[in-house]
């Protein structure tokens, strides 16, 4: 608790010369310095918004492109599953039920 107290302060550099000698002595003291450090000196790299709107969009227009023909074909091979299911469903039932012998 007592070092997060120091942290803070030394963050809003607001530490008395006391408070910074006995911070500065801890051993967390060079890890924050060398975080400091590493942060202010991170470049973020260069992100051009228009060259990758377009790439995006090419790509949509590609896939599109690709997968137009395929949701047709996936609809019909949907559409006679069912039929295929539902016709063996009634020979099943046909055998089953309508092929028994009832004796009076």
């Amino acid at each position: 608790m007592e070092s997060e107290k120091y942290i803070k302060k030394w963050l809003d550099d607001s530490l008395s010369e006391e408070e910074k000698k006995i911070f500065e002595a801890s051993p967390k003291f060079k890890l924050f310095k060398k975080l400091i450090g590493s942060i202010q000196a991170f470049q973020a790299p260069e992100y051009n918004v228009e060259d990758e709107l377009v790439r995006l969009q090419s790509n949509k227009i590609g896939r599109s492109m690709r997968t137009s023909w395929m949701q047709p074909l996936l609809q019909m091979a949907a559409i006679l599953f069912v039929i295929i299911g539902v016709f063996f469903w009634g020979l099943m039932a046909l055998i089953y039920y309508g092929f028994k012998s009832v004796s009076p």
